[in-house]
């Protein structure tokens, strides 16, 4: 059970639900059994994606002398087996609760059609992401998929479920979530460099080196500030509470600072949480702000 437990890599588990709180926020939380509906599905997938990148990088020997935590079947912990029939149930459970989200939702017939293809689509990217052919996480594409399944289809769908008019404008605050949760690959990337660039894992980190792989890590954490700047000013909401998702960089910034001035694997390891938990911040206080202001 404690290997099962590492696997599911829990300090994720909350960066995966922020996107149905921050939808959730912009819909003025109506119909709370939709949104619990939706946190557990997006729970359940973001271990199937975990179980499933545990699994792929086995397979693409990518795990060699790793610095970060325990990948478990390279450790021999789990057997591949196991863990592809985990990566299964994970997956058909995450359809199950995502299906009733979608069943009870107040939302038009076809807008609930288009996103119940949006979900099995987010299914096939947490179990493709270093698994089969396709591994899109080793050419590159990881941060483009995280921005879209972290940020702009948790948010957007969840507002639309739950009966809410869309509006471009909270594409700001989706892409602002997208944004953080891509500087927690981020992390991982620029610590794995040396290692995923043997092994043929093409991430953004490998494609542009230390230096710009930190430049680039530097704008994933400055530009959603920017982008909920601009979404309050659309709104013309100027209360104090607007700037309460600065109190997350409290937890960003000295981790951030980290990651942009050291090498070491171990340390930066460790920002890993600080990032995951900031961003975490980050998407409860705007929801706050968004809420409330």
């Amino acid at each position: 059970m404690k290997n099962w437990i590492s696997a599911f890599r829990l300090r994720t588990l909350p960066l995966a639900t922020s996107g149905i709180i921050l939808g959730g926020a912009l819909a003025d939380f109506r119909f709370p059994s939709i949104i619990l509906l939706l946190i557990l599905t997006t729970t359940l997938l973001q271990i199937c994606s975990n179980l499933a990148n545990d699994l792929g990088d086995f397979e693409k020997g990518a795990d060699k002398n790793r610095k970060g935590e325990k990948r478990m079947v390279s450790e021999g912990l789990i057997s591949p087996k196991a863990m592809k029939m985990a990566v299964g149930i994970s997956a058909v459970l995450g359809l199950i609760a995502g299906s009733c989200a979608v069943w009870f939702s107040p939302a038009d017939p076809l807008v609930k059609a288009g996103i119940f293809v949006l979900g099995i689509c987010s299914i096939i990217a947490a179990i493709t992401y270093t698994m089969g052919k396709i591994s899109y996480g080793y050419r590159g594409l990881g941060d483009v998929f995280v921005v879209i399944f972290f940020g702009l289809v948790p948010v957007v769908t969840t507002k639309l479920l739950l009966g809410a008019t869309f509006s471009y404008y909270d594409l700001l605050p989706a892409l602002a979530l997208g944004s953080l949760a891509s500087s927690v690959l981020s992390v991982n990337n620029i610590r794995d460099l040396k290692q995923d660039k043997s092994t043929g894992k093409k991430t953004i980190a490998v494609r542009l080196g230390p230096e710009k792989a930190r430049n680039y890590h530097a704008c994933l954490i400055s530009f959603p500030f920017l982008l909920v700047a601009g979404y309050f000013m659309h709104t013309e909401q100027f209360n104090i509470l607007v700037a309460l998702p600065l109190i997350s960089l409290v937890l960003i910034l000295p981790s951030a600072l980290k990651v942009l001035n050291n090498d070491d694997e171990i340390l930066l390891d460790a920002q890993l949480k600080f990032h995951a938990l900031g961003a975490t911040l980050f998407a409860i206080l705007l929801s706050v702000a968004i809420h409330y202001a």
